[in-house]
């Protein structure tokens, strides 16, 4: 009798999440999150040597008006007499100083003050960094300039005067740990110009500082 030979079978391919199926490697959950906190550290630019410190703020009138972020663009178009020289077109800017409370002096003074940054009147929003190796704590005062339009005020030799209370109203110093590696995040500052009151179609904005804008005593 004649052997017989059964048709072959076709080849049934596997099923998705078959137990044949090549395994991937899994990785420990703590490599992955080492992974990621690295990825952040670099992205961010964060050093183990040195601390950031974020900073936002607003300006706004007397009625709590939001002038700029807000009403206008920037804080840079603004015209009026910072001194007796006479009417001038100037912006307003932001400076922060970050005093060390465990020195022996006074940070109103500036004896303690380790570092003085500036941040032009378009920018509503900056990072500096500190340097550092480990957890401190820092107090951080910020103050409002006026200066001519164009001026560089990131230049420590650019001439400016700091409004006073009459003219400026700025939230009190503020102490805040920082970490070697990590932001800080100072939150928002609210800074209140109680002379001024929108809106105003006038550009630049008439603002008089004559009275109340304190030159550098080494200004020519």
């Amino acid at each position: 009798m004649a052997a017989t030979h059964s048709p072959a079978r076709p080849a049934i391919p596997l099923a998705r999440g078959s137990k044949h199926r090549r395994r991937r490697r899994a990785f420990p959950i703590t490599v992955i999150a080492a992974n990621v906190a690295l990825a952040l550290t670099t992205s961010s630019g964060c050093v183990r040597d040195e601390g950031v410190v974020e900073i936002n703020w607003k300006f706004v009138d007397r009625e709590l008006t939001d002038i700029y972020p807000g009403e206008r663009m920037n804080s840079c178009a603004f015209t009026g007499q910072l001194d007796e020289s006479g009417a001038q077109e100037f912006g307003l800017h932001v400076e922060l100083s970050i005093c060390d409370p465990r020195c022996e002096g006074d940070c109103a003074s500036g004896e303690c003050v380790i570092q003085t940054q500036r941040f032009p009147c378009k920018m509503a929003r900056a990072t500096t960094s500190v340097p550092m190796i480990e957890e401190r704590e820092y107090t951080f005062a910020t103050h409002i300039l006026a200066a001519p339009s164009g001026a560089d005020i990131e230049d420590p030799a650019t001439c400016t005067c700091t409004l006073l209370e009459e003219c400026a109203l700025t939230p009190g110093p503020r102490d805040r740990i920082l970490r070697p590696g990590l932001v800080t995040d100072l939150q928002v500052y609210q800074f209140v110009l109680p002379t001024l009151a929108l809106p105003v179609d006038l550009d630049p904005i008439p603002l008089d500082l004559s009275s109340c804008c304190e030159f550098d005593p080494e200004c020519p």
